[in-house]
């Protein structure tokens, strides 16, 4: 599987550039506008709809789909408005028409027919919109429902927006995730991995970072290579 380390690309971090253009990023598409940054084609481009959705930001549909095609980007959300599922829906439609392959968001809340519509047509669908529901009970009970409704057109890749917790990636199988834990562990002087993270505070914030950053590389091939026994291998 794949983590995408969501905050990497705004990140003022010293990590060396080699380092770094091997990770996989994910970075919301109004971000790259404001930088005017070209992603790397592996980087994986959100589409900002929380940004939009807390009217932070606006996002233009063909002014999206042109940038994907001119960066020439090989993973990508498709452009979902939070609350709304039928225009969720008819953006990926659109995105789908102009040539592109977009990753469809199915929310919490959002009814399943609309996961059943994205398992049929999509290779690749994404799962989000967990954020709100904090505790592991509860957002363990949801992805139980949906992977339900996945189990029937597998395999199906599916990725989990905010989900990098150890517990549900070795519970579902997830083909790639993304958050910002890595970021807000060293922020709050903690290292992941570590129960007693008191010696790791003298250290400068980069150094903490760095030390998460190979937290979650080392978890997600240990997360590979169980899912890899299961009988769940991904090219």
């Amino acid at each position: 599987m794949k983590i995408f380390f969501a905050g990497m690309a705004e990140s003022q971090l010293n990590i060396p550039k080699e380092e770094f253009d091997k990770l996989n990023c994910l970075v919301a598409y109004p971000q790259l506008k404001r930088q005017k940054t070209t992603p790397k084609k592996h980087w994986f481009i959100d589409s900002g709809a929380f940004s939009v959705f807390t009217g932070k930001e606006e996002v233009d549909i063909n002014e999206y789909i042109k940038d994907l095609i001119n960066w020439n980007c090989e993973v990508y959300a498709g452009l979902d408005v939070i609350g709304d599922e039928k225009q969720t829906k008819s953006n990926c439609d659109i995105m789908k028409k102009a040539g592109l392959d977009p990753i469809p968001t199915f929310h919490f809340g959002e009814d399943y027919s609309f996961l059943e519509d994205y398992c049929k047509n999509y290779d690749y669908i994404a799962l989000g919109g967990v954020a709100q529901l904090r505790t592991y009970p509860r957002v363990s009970a949801w992805l139980d429902n949906c992977f339900s409704v996945i189990k029937n057109y597998w395999p199906k890749k599916v990725h989990g927006f905010a989900i990098t917790g150890e517990r549900y990636m070795k519970k579902y199988p997830f083909y790639s995730a993304d958050s910002t834990s890595w970021l807000a562990g060293a922020k709050f002087n903690q290292v992941a991995g570590v129960k007693d993270s008191s010696m790791y505070r003298p250290l400068h914030y980069t150094e903490r970072n760095l030390k998460n950053i190979k937290h979650f590389l080392k978890l997600e091939n240990e997360v590979t290579k169980l899912w890899e026994k299961k009988g769940v291998k991904w090219e």
